[in-house]
């Protein structure tokens, strides 16, 4: 299954113009990456996870719809993810970039 060109395009805009931002598929789906560093991926499943930093998980997983990111039966930490749902609430949305590209702009480029 591939991702949802129409979500691309809302998390797209909602990142907005960033000279440092790649896309790449990835999981199945469209990771966007800041410097080389995974920062939010569009999933093929509908909806996205965010790489928020261990700091900023539990404040990311107060948000609603929010669910520790499990891949292959372990915790991620740091990452978060949302259902499709996300999609729809700008305001939510814009914080989760927000708390991502906060977190993957302290990284090393890669």
């Amino acid at each position: 299954m591939a991702y949802n060109e129409q979500e691309a395009a809302i998390l797209r805009a909602a990142i907005g113009p960033r000279d440092w931002l790649r896309e790449t598929r990835m999981f199945g789906g469209l990771c966007f990456l800041d410097r080389g560093n995974m920062m939010v991926v569009l999933r093929d499943t509908g909806g996205a996870f965010f790489r928020v930093g261990p700091e900023a998980e539990a404040r990311a997983l107060a948000l609603p719809g929010g669910e520790v990111m499990v891949m292959r039966g372990k915790a991620m930490r740091g990452f978060v993810t949302f259902g499709p749902e996300l999609l729809t609430n700008e305001a939510q949305l814009a914080t989760l970039i927000g708390m991502a590209a906060a977190f993957t702009a302290g990284l090393p480029a890669k």
